[in-house]
């Protein structure tokens, strides 16, 4: 008798490191898994048949499961590959066939059942700039709200974006939507689901898969991508660093944690590397959470990653394409992700992602300009170099403020009196200066900053917001010392 257990505690899928068990326990809890591979055949690459084998390994045949583990693994794949046993496939992964998955789901889970669901295929989006790419649309039901803003039009938009799972061989790809997969979800019961979404980059196919984050969110729900909302995941790239393993980059590193060993794909066969250890609290098991994090911090697709953060030369920078993906999880049901400062709109310039275009971003396009490193995030016009293109739709999208200078009779200021406009956040310095006189003299008393006093001169206002600003001067005919 195989030994029985949980998969999901809380909101954390949790595997003991020796197994994951997908059958029911003592407490009448279940685990069902779908698997969805796209169509990799028409680029000969079987990319998506590896990530999709992966998972389907790590989830049937490394754990101990029940002996009917199929019936609660549902695996779609393109077509039908000699390299994979024709019994552990379920069919080709056409959209019908994917969503009458999930009407499965909805059949076979109950209120107690854990659900884990992984895609990996291509996908459609749009760039950080609004451009949609390969099949993306604007959305016109407002589900979306407004996520991106152009600068240049003065317009807010939300995107629409889809995963595109098998049509034919010949390339033809059915796009499966945002929409729709929430909707489909929306019929499933189940104590706790984990949705992971690896869509990859192979040829000039895209995925910008982080747009799903506030589509699928929800309570009780994990939801993990390999990319932000704007922007690529990527394939297996280590061929080009000398270490090819067949894999993608996020979807490796999260596998192996659960798996417990760096693995390779040789020929059909999973081949088991190195040890490694995702517990990283050293509670004897393996979280999502923790799970996602050995990925996101093993991922040879970020830039920091490869580089050290920065400490060593890029091993791609030769090709110049720019590799950076961000993995990207919610755990709690906000519709962001986790480590996002809180918001969910994407504004052209806003690099740290604050919700602000400001003299921060600046700062930060500057010091990418002036550098010989390539990184996509400030490439503004997607034209593959970051130069005074990018920096003249930079200055149109940085945010001002205005600040409002007067002087009493006796004086004036530097500048000078009158409305002048900073960047968002930039320091203003102001001089009061006093008029001389014959007869005697003015000299500076104070500020008012927004009706405060204040007695420094020159003042340095941080402007963070509309001020105002007025300089008060004094006719004496005898000197005044101030200590």
């Amino acid at each position: 008798m195989k030994q029985k257990g949980v998969l999901l505690s809380a909101l954390l899928l949790v595997a003991l490191v020796s197994y994951i068990p997908l059958c029911k326990t003592t407490n009448d809890v279940e685990t069902w898994v779908l698997i969805v591979a796209g169509n990799d055949w028409r680029t000969l690459s079987l990319q998506f048949l590896r990530d999709s084998y992966y998972a389907y390994y790590v989830f049937a045949y490394h754990f101990e499961v029940p002996d009917d583990y199929n019936e609660h693994i549902k695996y779609y794949y393109c077509w039908y590959p000699e390299t994979i046993e024709y019994q552990v496939l379920d069919g080709p992964s056409t959209k019908e066939n994917v969503r009458s998955a999930i009407a499965w789901l909805s059949t076979v889970s109950d209120s107690n059942d854990n659900i884990f669901i992984y895609f990996v295929c291509h996908g459609a989006g749009a760039f950080q700039n609004g451009t949609l790419d390969k099949g993306a649309e604007i959305d016109i039901d407002g589900d979306e709200g407004l996520e991106y803003y152009n600068c240049t039009t003065g317009e807010w938009f939300g995107v629409d974006e889809c995963l595109k799972v098998y049509g034919d061989a010949c390339g033809y790809d059915e796009l499966y939507w945002d929409d729709e997969l929430k909707q489909d979800l929306s019929n499933v019961t189940y104590g706790q689901m984990v949705v992971l979404i690896q869509s990859c980059v192979i040829g000039n196919q895209t995925c910008f898969s982080g747009g799903f984050i506030d589509d699928l969110s929800g309570p009780d729900r994990v939801i993990i991508t390999a990319a932000n909302e704007t922007y690529f995941s990527w394939g297996d790239i280590d061929s080009y660093l000398g270490v090819q393993d067949g894999f993608s980059e996020f979807s490796e590193g999260f596998f192996d944690a659960l798996y417990g060993y760096d693995t390779r794909m040789d020929f059909g066969d999973i081949q088991r590397g190195e040890p490694v250890n995702a517990d990283f609290n050293n509670d004897g098991e393996i979280s999502i959470s923790e799970a996602w994090q050995y990925a996101y911090e093993h991922d040879d697709a970020r830039w920091s990653v490869r580089t050290l953060n920065g400490t060593i030369e890029d091993p791609l920078g030769e090709f110049g394409e720019g590799v950076d993906e961000s993995p990207w999880m919610d755990d709690n049901g906000d519709g962001l992700p986790t480590f996002k400062a809180g918001y969910d709109i994407f504004l052209l310039g806003d690099f740290n992602f604050d919700g602000r275009v400001d003299v921060t971003d600046l700062d930060m396009f500057l010091e990418a300009y002036n550098s010989e490193e390539y990184h996509p995030l400030y490439d503004l016009d997607g034209h593959g170099t970051i130069d005074g293109w990018d920096f003249l739709i930079l200055r149109q999208c940085l945010e001002k403020r205005d600040l409002s200078i007067s002087a009493s009779s006796g004086g004036t200021t530097d500048p000078a009196p009158g409305t002048h406009t900073y960047i968002l956040n930039s320091q203003a310095s102001v001089t009061a200066i006093p008029n001389s006189d014959s007869g005697g003299y003015y000299y500076f008393t104070h500020w008012l900053l927004n009706g405060a006093t204040v007695y420094s001169n020159p003042i340095t206002v941080t402007m963070d917001s509309n001020h105002t600003l007025e300089a008060h001067f004094r006719w004496s005919t005898c000197p005044t010392l101030f200590v």
